[in-house]
């Protein structure tokens, strides 16, 4: 099981390719559909990521934050989603 997550702050410095955050937005997006109760936990620390990425200048690493966060709506339901919608507006 993952520990924690850097911060958005700290994962961009960390992971300054695109490449690599777009590749870890999808992982972490597809182990919250597989894995939710081993993913409940760190939903604090990855919903704001992944709504940071969605204002990245990469379009494809905004696409796969938008995916990721549709995962964890799909996986959690309203606790995801009470977070997710009014980040939205």
């Amino acid at each position: 099981m993952v520990a924690a997550v850097p911060s958005a702050t700290s994962f961009r410095s960390l992971y300054h390719r695109w490449q690599v955050r777009e590749a870890a937005c999808d992982a972490l997006g597809h182990f919250a559909v597989a894995y939710p109760a081993q993913t409940r936990g760190l939903l604090p620390q990855l919903l704001p990521l992944w709504l940071e990425h969605l204002g990245e200048n990469v379009a494809s690493v905004r696409e796969t934050a938008a995916v990721a966060l549709g995962n964890a709506v799909r996986a959690f339901g309203p606790e995801a989603l009470a977070t997710v919608l009014p980040q939205a507006w």
